[in-house]
């Protein structure tokens, strides 16, 4: 593995994933810890910068990792690009309609691919209340990943492309 896992990648608190999207459980109550506690004197623009259908959201994405705490890193970035690269191809307006989320009415939306309940329990005040805005897709995606992986470079496709393998998709197993 290229990273070894930080101390306090070990203690995050972990939450639930369903179908191949970030996710949270449609019908469960999102608690309020799952929020954001980092209350930047910015917010990010969702202005795309120069570079490829993917590589044109690192502008936005380094600002959100900045909002979440974590190092605006090329090694960082380039794993938040794995995400949006498999989950969307870089397009902000992309829809599934067609998994799990979708059949049960929250399909995954936007750059990371995320569901509606996801993105109220872990957007940020401090961006568009959309789940379409890049910046804010992306806070709310890598927000839950933090939370549910421990840290973005333990997103389970982030790792699998790493370590030389193919992209996985999210899949939760069902109680």
């Amino acid at each position: 593995m290229r990273r070894a896992t930080t101390a306090r990648a070990a203690v995050i608190a972990s939450a639930v994933l369903l179908g191949t999207a970030f996710a949270a459980p449609a019908m469960a109550a999102a608690p309020a810890a799952h929020h954001s506690t980092v209350k930047p004197a910015y917010a990010c623009s969702s202005t795309p910068g120069a570079g490829d259908a993917v590589t044109q959201w690192n502008p936005v994405v380094s600002c959100v990792l900045g909002m979440l705490g974590q190092p605006a890193s090329t090694e960082l970035i380039n794993d938040v690009d794995i995400v949006i690269l498999h989950e969307s191809s870089g397009d902000p307006n992309a829809v599934n309609n067609w998994d799990e989320n979708a059949q049960e009415g929250h399909p995954s939306t936007g750059l990371v691919q995320v569901i509606q309940p996801t993105f109220d329990a872990y957007k940020s005040a401090d961006l568009a209340d959309n789940l379409f805005d890049p910046a804010a897709n992306i806070f709310a995606g890598m927000n839950y990943a933090i939370n549910r992986y421990g840290s973005i470079q333990n997103i389970p496709g982030v790792v699998a492309v790493n370590n030389g393998g193919t992209y996985v998709g999210y899949v939760v197993p069902r109680s």
